[in-house]
């Protein structure tokens, strides 16, 4: 975090982060008094990320925390005009939509203003603190398929607004069901339904998201509250498979399922028996979006060699270790099958 006058002299460094902690750029916000900057800060202290909400001291840069509560994403800040609390948008953990919250200061109370299904983005309060404005988001994500691939054919197979559908996990069943991530809500679930869009059915009740099919279409791994589970492809028999973990992949023999950590000391990719027991790990370096080879012999995935290097893409042998191949990419969100 930097400061500087407003002719852009003096320019000083107020605060530092370090590690895969940061200061969010969704814009910091000066009390009314001048004596702290408030801002949004990504945080992963190895049960997960999370943001919270800090306020910076402008004498001596030291950080401490407003409120008690972590966050999935927090928007730009904005304080009352009388300095007693502060006005942001942000979500609570495993959701996706931003509702707008005020918190008293320093405490951190929070209480909510608005609640719907819509996203909300920036703000800005006027000098009375008497109304604000914000930027809301209605998204749409519906599932669209291409018959025999075929572009040019495409064919919507769901609707309906303010509903995400597909957008955290998609994928065919081997008879030809669809299993999809559904975002009605404050929190994502797993559903399945017919290639055409028919006899939709919801599979979890607490939130799952990022699924995948086994092979053999008995199950379905999919990741609840930063870790991996599994379940029967009905829904059935929910197993929790580790205590961290996301974006998995299963092995085409189905004995096995990838998946990644992003936390401080256990960053890389592990495996997991997809029945349970100790996991493995592969890589021992910042990578993750792991997806098996069709011959289950190697793993793709992404990663960076240095902590702020760009990402590339790599190959490693199943039983993990360094890359025996790289390739020069775009920050990946998916490795196709």
């Amino acid at each position: 975090m930097l400061i500087t006058n407003s002719d852009g002299t003096g320019e000083r460094t107020l605060a530092t982060t370090k590690g895969p902690n940061g200061f969010r750029d969704t814009g910091p916000a000066w009390s009314p008094d001048g004596k702290v900057i408030a801002t949004g800060l990504a945080n992963n202290d190895g049960s997960g990320s999370y943001h919270n909400i800090v306020e910076i001291n402008v004498e001596d840069g030291s950080i401490k925390p407003i409120g008690s509560q972590k966050w999935s994403n927090v928007s730009r800040v904005a304080w009352l005009a009388d300095g007693s609390g502060l006005i942001t948008a942000c979500s609570e953990l495993g959701t996706l939509t931003n509702q707008v919250y005020q918190f008293s200061y320093p405490d951190g109370e929070g209480r909510k203003i608005t609640n719907d299904f819509n996203v909300y983005f920036d703000l800005s309060v006027t000098a009375d603190s008497a109304s604000m404005v914000t930027v809301q988001e209605e998204r749409v994500v519906n599932i669209w398929i291409a018959p025999d691939g075929t572009p040019g054919s495409l064919k919507q197979v769901t609707r309906g607004p303010n509903k995400y559908e597909g957008q955290s996990g998609l994928r065919w069943t081997p008879d030809g069901k669809i299993v999809y991530n559904l975002l009605s809500g404050i929190s994502p679930d797993v559903w399945i339904m017919n290639g055409d869009g028919s006899n939709p059915r919801q599979l979890t009740q607490t939130r799952g998201a990022n699924q995948v099919v086994s092979p053999d279409g008995r199950y379905i791994v999919f990741v609840r509250n930063q870790s991996i589970w599994r379940m029967d492809i009905d829904g059935g028999n929910p197993k929790q498979l580790t205590e961290k973990g996301n974006f998995p992949d299963i092995s085409p023999d189905g004995r096995w399922v990838v998946y990644e950590i992003w936390n401080p000391g256990e960053n890389g990719l592990w495996k997991v028996s997809i029945d349970g027991g100790e996991p493995v790990r592969l890589t021992d370096y910042s990578s993750g979006r792991a997806a098996v080879s069709p011959d289950g012999k190697s793993i793709a995935f992404s990663y960076r060699e240095q902590e702020n290097s760009p990402f590339k893409i790599a190959i490693i042998p199943f039983e993990g270790g360094q890359p025996t191949k790289s390739l020069e990419a775009p920050p990946v969100t998916t490795l196709s099958d």
